[in-house]
């Protein structure tokens, strides 16, 4: 009787999940080239004014409507490495924060926002 439950359980579990659906989520890129890429969700595509990469400066330079209370920096792990206060609407991210090359996520606290907004960051 045990194994016949199981069996009910896990066909339903599986039936379930097949019939779910998938929804992709999908990213537009930002900032493409040979030292760095950045993307970010469609539904965040409007967030920033400006977010391209100075090559004189060697860093990440973002531009949004309302202030940015902070940015988090998280490594490919998902372990958070910086919470950088900004309280500004205009920021600069040196390439050197970041410790190697990879993937990162940052994560921007928007005023009036009540989720952060993630971005992803390949560092080459």
């Amino acid at each position: 009787m045990k194994n016949y439950i199981t069996t009910i359980v896990l066909a339903l579990t599986a039936i379930t999940l097949s019939a779910a659906p998938i929804n992709p989520i999908k990213t537009t890129t930002l900032i493409s080239n040979a030292s760095v890429e950045l993307t970010i969700d469609d539904a965040l595509s409007d967030l920033f004014n400006k977010a391209e990469y100075n090559t004189i400066q060697d860093c990440l330079e973002f531009s949004v409507d309302t202030n940015i209370s902070f940015i988090q920096i998280f490594n490919a792990n998902g372990k958070l490495e910086f919470q950088l206060p900004v309280l500004s609407n205009k920021v600069k991210i040196s390439k050197n924060i970041f410790p190697t090359i990879g993937n990162y996520k940052l994560g921007f606290m928007i005023d009036g926002e009540k989720n952060v907004q993630f971005s992803e960051v390949t560092i080459k």
